[in-house]
């Protein structure tokens, strides 16, 4: 199953939320997250680090960023360096207005880059 259905299906079940509330930190999230989804966390592809990695997919996690753009180096260095054909970025957010969404949309579409937001207590919004 692509990393992507799994992540939405620890969504759906309401795990993702459960873990947010238990962990502390974007490490111990994606460790505690890449167990779940039968996952590697921080492996490195090729001298690029991972936050999870399934042996085909990988992807970039930020926790609460501030900013929409955050965390595009790190895929872009997956996609070209990691070999990673189109890494996801996934942003775990307590809200997300429509032109954070917007953006992070264009840019996935303009990097080449599968993106995910999953705002706290509501849904996970997918793109690419």
């Amino acid at each position: 199953m692509p990393l992507l259905e799994k992540i939405r299906d620890a969504a759906e079940s309401g795990f993702l939320e459960e873990l947010l509330k238990r962990v502390e930190g974007e490490k111990s999230f994606c460790r505690v997250l890449a167990s779940y989804l039968g996952a590697e966390s921080e492996a490195v592809l090729n001298g690029v680090e991972a936050d999870l990695y399934d042996g085909l997919e990988a992807a970039e996690v930020k926790l609460y960023p501030k900013r929409f753009y955050e965390g595009f180096g790190q895929a872009l260095a997956l996609k070209v360096i990691g070999g990673v054909e189109k890494p996801l970025l996934l942003h775990v957010v307590w809200s997300a207005d429509p032109l954070y969404l917007e953006n992070l949309k264009k840019m996935g579409a303009a990097a080449g880059v599968k993106v995910a937001v999953y705002v706290r207590g509501g849904p996970l919004y997918e793109y690419g």
